[in-house]
C-alpha cells in the first residue's frame, strides 16, 4: 500500500526471508541493533533511556555503497522482530513534491507518530535512499530556492530525529559526506563495505550451490562485486538455463561476471 506521499505499508508477511551474509564486525553491529529492537529489550531500552531524560528513539543509518545489502537488511531485521515498516523515498518527495517539500517532510513525521500510536508492536520508519539530504548542508548563493529548499527541509529533519520517539532506520550511498548534525543524532551507525573475499565466496555458494570450490575461488579472484552485483550475474546466469534448457557452463558465468 502507497499514499501519494511515496509512503509505503510494508506488513511483516510480505516480506521473504533472505540470507545475507557480512564480515564479523558488520554482523556484530547489525545484531545488536536486532537485539535492542526486538519485542523483549525494546520498552526496557526506552524505559532506561527516559529515566535517564535521554532521547528513548532508536535511530539507525546504513551508509556504503549501492547493492552492499542495506535496504534488504532493513527488511530482514523488520522480519525477525515482527515489525510493520512505514517506508518513505525523501528522493521522490522533493521531486514530487518541490513547491511544498518542507510541509511533505514534515508530514511524513506526524503520520508515523500516528501509525505508532496505532500499534501494540511498535513500526519501524524507513527512509530509504536519502542520498543528498543527509549531505553536508549547502552554502546559499544568491538567491538559490533550490538550495534553500534543501537546507530547510535538512533542518526539519534533524529537529524531528531530535525528538523522536520510535524505531527509525535510514539508508544512503553516501560514505564520507554525512553532515556532522546527522550523525550526531543516529544512535547507531554501519557502515556496509562491498564483501570480504570469504563473504564473497559464501554469497556465490549459496546462490549457485553447484559450484565447486575451485570456481568460486576463480570468481571471488577475478571479479570484485558487491553482494548485489553477485545476485544480478547469478539472476542472468538462471534465464541462460532457460533459454538453453540446460544448465549452462562455467564458460557462460564468467563471461556474464
Amino acid at each position: 500500500m502507497e499514499n501519494e506521499n511515496g509512503e509505503g505499508i510494508i506488513s511483516v508477511n510480505s516480506i521473504k526471508a533472505k540470507s545475507l551474509f557480512f564480515d564479523d564486525q558488520v554482523k556484530s553491529q547489525l545484531d545488536r541493533i536486532e537485539s535492542t529492537i526486538s519485542q523483549k529489550n525494546f520498552k526496557i531500552y526506552q524505559k532506561r533511556l527516559h529515566d535517564n531524560k535521554m532521547p528513548i528513539g532508536i535511530t539507525v543509518i546504513f551508509h556504503g555503497h549501492s547493492g552492499t545489502g542495506k535496504t534488504e537488511t532493513v527488511y530482514q531485521i523488520a522480519r525477525r522482530t515482527k515489525r510493520t515498516i512505514m517506508m518513505v523515498d525523501l528522493s521522490q518527495v522533493r521531486s514530487k513534491w518541490f513547491g511544498e517539500s518542507e510541509k511533505q517532510v514534515k508530514k511524513i513525521f506526524d503520520d508515523y507518530r500516528h501509525l505508532y500510536s496505532c500499534y501494540h508492536v511498535k513500526p519501524i520508519l524507513f527512509i530509504n535512499e536519502a542520498d543528498g539530504l543527509f549531505s553536508k548542508r549547502l552554502q546559499i548563493r544568491g538567491d538559490s530556492s533550490t538550495e534553500q529548499v534543501m537546507n530547510t527541509m535538512q533542518n526539519i529533519i534533524l529537529q524531528e530525529l531530535e525528538r523522536f520517539e520510535g524505531i527509525l532506520f535510514a539508508t544512503t550511498n553516501l560514505t564520507m559526506n554525512l553532515d556532522s548534525a546527522f550523525e550526531r543524532r543516529f544512535l547507531f551507525k554501519v557502515e556496509f563495505p562491498n564483501p570480504l573475499p570469504m563473504v564473497s565466496e559464501r554469497i556465490w555458494k549459496s546462490l549457485i550451490p553447484e559450484l565447486k570450490s575451485s570456481q568460486i575461488k576463480h570468481l571471488v579472484s577475478n571479479y570484485q562485486f558487491s553482494g548485489g552485483e553477485i545476485e544480478n550475474v547469478v539472476r542472468k546466469y538462471l534465464i541462460e538455463r532457460v533459454v538453453y534448457n540446460g544448465k549452462p557452463g562455467f564458460e557462460k558465468l564468467t563471461e556474464l561476471c
